[in-house]
């Protein structure tokens, strides 16, 4: 009975979609805190807590709030927008009722 080799190399990619609900207050802290830049924030956090936790996610981390700089705040901004929006309206239609 023979037995047949195979050799060869093997790449395997996943990909996983995390959906994540954030109330607009949550989104804001999460957009004060990249605000900091990843450099900044890196070496605070650090300087006060040591590397052991965030280290091997270091370049993830990066990423992270760059992705969060990119499709959150922009979001934040039209939540902001709209919200001014309704208020100005119902404080003139209250006015109106007046």
């Amino acid at each position: 009975m023979s037995k047949n080799k195979i050799k060869g190399k093997v790449d395997v990619d996943i990909a996983i979609s995390i959906n994540l609900t954030l109330t607009v207050g949550e989104a804001k802290a999460l957009g004060a805190i990249v605000a900091y830049g990843s450099k900044p924030f890196l070496g605070f956090f650090y300087e006060k807590l040591g590397t052991l936790q965030l280290s091997p996610h270091e370049e993830d981390m990066i990423l992270l709030f760059k992705t969060i700089s990119t499709d959150l705040n922009p979001q934040i901004k039209r939540i902001d927008t709209a919200t001014k929006a309704i208020n100005k309206a119902l404080k003139e239609l209250n006015n109106e009722q007046n």
